[in-house]
């Protein structure tokens, strides 16, 4: 269970370094340039460019050029377009080949209809394209423009209806600029590390645009905390380092005096961090739990309460709980026996106690069993309750009986915990005690 605890505590540390790069906003001059390429030349759009449209739709803002972007945009959706009219012609292929009439010389009116669709299709997608190709600025859509040029096939069977969503993009006035090289910085710091007030931090220049101007402010990240110590300083760190070539430009400065009391980050991430958290307390909790348990002074309470009846102590529970989830024990058998017996000798007696206020509580419900002579049905009773002391008695004379632990000692551990959870007759609960000292085989004690 431990190890089972631990994959899963590294793989949710894995999607928080996935979360938080997915957060961030790409930008790096080679892929500038393959933009400017792709304007120049028509060609098919590489995976480095794909990623950008990727980031584009998981962040909703971008640090290249629209006059650049418009390019890389219209060329993906050319093909999207294109490859989902192709499904489409295939598809209508393969229907017509199972209806005979579709095959006949002379066109059905069904057919003319496709023709007359077709024509339209292409006269909107023209119109939409002309349409893009107008925008001065990044429309405000654009991270939904960015999600439909990516996989249109998962939403989209007929090329109509994507162009129709398509088109719904473009029916807006309002547009986004770009992020500076600075603006850029500043949104990538705040997802990783919160800004610090010591003069290490990346300068702000006047020039920033107000926060206006801003369509994704970052002042709502910085919202989000959790409380946080030094443990995450070096992941940090690790996680921050690398980004500066990749997502931040020429030559930024990251911010990585993280504060010992706080960490920000976006909503998931500190969603996923807690839930780390909260793993790796789990897994110190069955690592623990999980360990064989030995201790000198609970040593010599158990050898006191051999000596001495008592009540058994929180301590001595502890004991048993640890056998119950290990099956092992270094305490030696003597002590131990003394410990299950007077452990079980409770369990049976509460479950007694229990058993006859329920019967009381029958009994007062049934006039019947309130009368002077008893009715067959409690001299029955009596006789169970006879039976079961004798029984009581046997068990314990077997468990008496062995010299070392008898082999079913995990079982016989667990069975004095909680038992009123699982048996509510202490008849069913004592037949459960004697079947574990049915058994000849014997475990002995760990040593040290």
């Amino acid at each position: 269970i431990a190890v089972i605890c631990i994959v899963l505590s590294r793989l949710i540390l894995s999607l928080v370094h996935y979360l938080l790069l997915m957060t961030l906003v790409q930008y790096s001059d080679s892929i500038q340039k393959e933009l400017e390429a792709l304007a120049s030349a028509e060609g098919d759009v590489s995976p480095n460019l794909i990623s950008v449209i990727e980031n584009i739709s998981l962040t909703g803002v971008t640090g290249y050029s629209w006059s650049a972007l418009k390019v890389l945009l219209s060329a993906r959706l050319q093909e999207c377009l294109n490859q989902s009219q192709q499904r489409y012609k295939e598809e209508r292929r393969r229907l017509s080949s199972e209806n005979p009439e579709a095959n006949s010389p002379t066109p059905t009116k069904r057919q003319e209809s496709e023709q007359a669709d077709d024509l339209s299709f292409q006269e909107r997608k023209q119109r939409f394209f002309v349409t893009l190709e107008g925008y001065e600025e990044a429309p405000f859509t654009l991270q939904r423009l960015a999600e439909l040029a990516l996989h249109p096939e998962k939403t989209y069977t007929r090329p109509s209806k994507y162009l129709s969503a398509l088109e719904k993009m473009v029916c807006i006035s309002s547009t986004i600029a770009p992020l500076t090289q600075e603006e850029l910085r500043t949104f990538n710091n705040n997802i990783l590390v919160p800004p610090s007030t010591s003069t290490a931090t990346t300068p702000t220049t006047s020039s920033s645009p107000p926060p206006s101007q801003n369509p994704h402010p970052t002042d709502e990240i910085n919202k989000h905390k959790v409380q946080g110590s030094e443990d995450f300083t070096s992941a940090y760190a690790a996680l921050s380092s690398g980004i500066n070539a990749e997502y931040g430009g020429p030559s930024p400065t990251l911010n990585l005096n993280i504060q010992e009391d706080t960490i920000t980050s976006s909503p998931i991430a500190v969603i996923c961090i807690v839930l780390s958290r909260l793993i790796l307390s789990l897994v110190h909790y069955l690592l623990l739990m999980t360990l064989v348990q030995y201790s000198d002074s609970i040593q010599k309470e158990l050898e006191a309460l051999a000596s001495a009846e008592g009540d058994v102590s929180p301590n001595l529970i502890s004991v048993i709980e640890n056998i119950s989830l290990t099956g092992v024990t270094g305490y030696s058998w003597s002590a131990l026996k003394v410990l299950l017996s007077a452990r079980l000798q409770e369990c049976l007696n509460q479950s007694q106690q229990r058993y006859k206020e329920e019967r009381r509580r029958l009994s007062s419900e049934n006039p019947e069993a309130n009368s002077p002579t008893p009715t067959k049905r409690q001299e029955s009773e009596q006789a169970d309750d006879l039976s079961f002391q004798e029984r009581k008695q046997r068990f314990f004379v077997t468990l008496e009986g062995y010299e070392e632990a008898p082999f079913t000692l995990q079982r016989l551990a667990e069975l004095a915990l909680h038992p009123e959870k699982t048996y509510t007759r202490p008849s069913k609960y004592l037949s459960a005690l004697e079947k574990m000292v049915c058994i000849s085989s014997t475990i002995a004690p760990l040593t040290q």
